[in-house]
């Protein structure tokens, strides 16, 4: 994908999305708003957040789950390990990583949190409607991903009203009111470093 295509797509993408009445910032509070209004007609979560929600007994009726044909978007959060770790402290990660992509393990993790195996050889169960999924790659460089991030952002996405009640009183001198200002130039998107354009 390149920052063109993106462009191109943008003015599609943005009608599809003006449709949407129910958005949020987490999909634990996305399906919990879900199960508890149920009057929207459709949902974009995590596959296994939405296999959950079927297995629940809390939907008047099942959802039916739809695979992109042109391919999905795989979440993928390693088990890393973060500190200056000594010998120990690896060993002891590698042996925790070593347990969980045991077979046994993997077919645990997949019935109770139907999320799909991590590694291969464990067959999916029958809880999985679309056995081979096409994954889509993560695009490569940067300017596809600024494309990607701006059109989104200031775009595709419904517009938000957010309202912030800021403490300015003489208790937050110094270091307080500056982390302040450090978070609200973070949270209202006006950081334009490498690391603000990426965060959130």
């Amino acid at each position: 994908m390149t920052a063109d295509q993106v462009n191109a797509v943008a003015p599609a993408l943005t009608k599809f999305f003006s449709a949407q009445t129910m958005s949020a910032g987490s999909s634990g509070w996305l399906s919990d708003s879900f199960v508890t209004k149920q009057n929207v007609d459709g949902l974009v979560n995590y596959e296994s957040v939405l296999l959950s929600m079927n297995a629940s007994g809390k939907l008047r009726e099942p959802l039916s789950i739809v695979y992109p044909s042109d391919g999905v978007v795989t979440a993928d959060y390693p088990l890393t390990l973060l500190t200056d770790a000594n010998d120990d402290a690896r060993s002891a990660h590698q042996r925790l990583t070593d347990y969980l992509r045991t077979p046994d393990v993997q077919r645990e993790i997949m019935d109770t949190t139907r999320r799909r195996p991590a590694v291969p050889g464990v067959p999916l169960s029958d809880q999985f409607g679309a056995r081979d999924l096409v994954e889509l790659p993560f695009p490569t460089g940067h300017d596809t991903i600024d494309a990607l991030l701006s059109a989104y952002f200031n775009k595709i996405r419904r517009p938000s009203r957010t309202l912030y009640v800021l403490d300015t009183s003489g208790s937050m001198k110094g270091d307080r009111i500056a982390a302040l200002k450090s978070a609200l130039v973070a949270l209202t998107r006006a950081d334009n470093s490498t690391v603000g354009r990426y965060r959130g």
